[in-house]
């Protein structure tokens, strides 16, 4: 029996069932503007993931995303206005269009922790970042772990010196900017659909059917980008890993952070074949290839399941795959595969420090086509080691390779970033672009390409 005079929180509290009256309030705000029609397509699964983890492994956060996407500028700023949340996260991916949301929030809640993190932050170094852009802490590592110790700290009222505690971020503290220690990651645990303490379907907390309602209401259809394999693209990561280090390329990388095979075969069985929401997969690792017995696992696992029927497509290095291979993931339903081939001249391709020579390129998309698979040629051309003799090289072997049914996708020039090795190793080759918008604490400007020899 219970106590006449006990307050409903104390009924609880006998009961072994906690509760509080009292909840950080978290709000995470999808990416702006990014990638043209595809803002409306796919929900940005980085925050939902964050938020879900938050709700799933906290007992004082209460935690939602908004994307201005599906609803607007207007209704982001009502929801700011009538709410007071302790943090404000975002995940930036096009700064120029971000930098709005990120303004507004600073502007409308001032007593809000503002964060960033994501692929756009990573890119970034932190001085640079928390210099331009009106937020309080950029995370440089898995966007779960840091928000669950910020919000743990949050929680016992401690001072800003306490964030120093989390890893991967780094952070403004009496006008400094303090870098915390860099770890490993963790793997992580994407949201599994009928959890035994949710009940409802992950597709709700990807909030799926909002977008595709709001697709057809703008009648919107999916663009044929890159993979040409479906209209209505699973995107899967099993690892971030890549064991190159090409002069061009500053993206993030992590050997760590790798998903359960197991986990992805269920997700893939479940939205493949129960829910039919998708027709087609790309896995969308840096590099497929890396983890070879990793993969043709999960290819041996894809074929037991029955899910070889459906297609799908990765992108793979020349210097990483074989006849063996190429003939497992031809039978796991794989019918694109995408190389970074950049060019077919060793000293190209010397310069933009691929390792990886013209024999193996060659080699690799003649393999991929007597498997059976359709290869796709990425091609940096011209670069600035590039001359017409080269140029000319590259353009009739690519050519040759599209009449067998190989595909083209061509980017005009050698892509720069504060990160990447051709930025560091040739400064005087590097163009910049810059931008400000009022509400920026300075000018943001960053190396945009390598400039091409006046030879070209």
């Amino acid at each position: 029996a219970f106590k006449s005079n006990s307050t409903l929180e104390e009924v609880f509290d006998e009961q072994g069932i906690p509760t509080r009256s009292e909840f950080l309030k978290f709000l995470f705000v999808g990416p702006y503007g990014a990638y043209g029609t595809l803002r409306i397509l796919t929900p940005n699964e980085g925050v939902e993931n964050i938020s879900w983890s938050l709700l799933r492994t906290t007992n004082n956060v209460d935690s939602i995303v908004y994307n201005a996407n599906l609803g607007s500028i207007e209704g982001y700023k009502k929801l700011i206005t009538d709410n007071k949340f302790d943090v404000i996260g975002f995940s930036p991916i096009v700064l120029e269009k971000d930098v709005d949301l990120m303004i507004e929030g600073a502007k409308l809640s001032p007593h809000s922790l503002k964060i960033a993190g994501g692929s756009g932050v990573q890119r970034i170094p932190p001085d640079v970042f928390l210099k331009t852009f009106p937020v309080d802490i950029t995370v440089y590592g898995q966007g779960e772990e840091a928000c669950r110790s910020l919000a743990e700290i949050l929680s016992k009222n401690s001072s800003r010196n306490d964030f120093g505690s989390i890893p991967n971020i780094a952070f403004y503290n009496n006008g400094k900017i303090i870098v915390t220690e860099k770890v490993r990651l963790k793997s992580y645990e994407s949201p599994k659909s009928q959890s035994d303490d949710i009940p409802f379907e992950v597709t709700d907390i990807y909030h799926r059917t909002n977008y595709i309602k709001r697709r057809e209401e703008l009648g919107v259809t999916s663009p044929q980008i890159i993979d040409h394999i479906g209209k209505r693209r699973l995107m899967i990561t099993y690892s971030d890993h890549c064991k190159a280090s090409c002069a061009f390329c500053g993206v993030p990388k992590n050997e760590q952070k790798k998903r359960n095979i197991e986990d992805i075969v269920s997700e893939m069985k479940e939205k493949l074949l129960q829910t039919k929401d998708y027709d087609s997969v790309h896995f969308f690792d840096n590099t497929f290839s890396t983890h070879r017995k990793d993969v043709l696992i999960l290819c041996q696992r894809i074929i037991e399941e029955g899910l070889e029927i459906v297609p799908k497509a990765c992108k793979f290095r020349a210097d990483q795959v074989d006849k063996e291979m190429l003939d497992v993931f031809a039978k796991a339903g794989f019918t694109r595969i995408f190389y970074g081939i950049e060019s077919f001249d060793d000293e190209v391709l010397e310069f933009m420090e691929k390792r990886t020579t013209a024999k193996q390129n060659i080699d690799a998309l003649t393999m991929t086509l007597d498997a059976g698979i359709k290869p796709g040629i990425n091609l940096i051309l011209p670069s600035p080691a590039d001359n017409k003799e080269t140029v000319l090289k590259t353009i009739r072997t690519t050519l040759d390779f599209v009449k067998r049914g190989a595909t083209l996708n061509l980017m005009p020039y050698m892509c720069a970033g504060f990160n990447t090795p051709i930025t560091k190793k040739y400064p005087e080759l590097i163009e910049y672009s810059e931008f400000f918008v009022e509400g920026m604490r300075n000018i943001y400007r960053r190396p945009y390409c390598v400039k091409l020899p006046a030879k070209m």
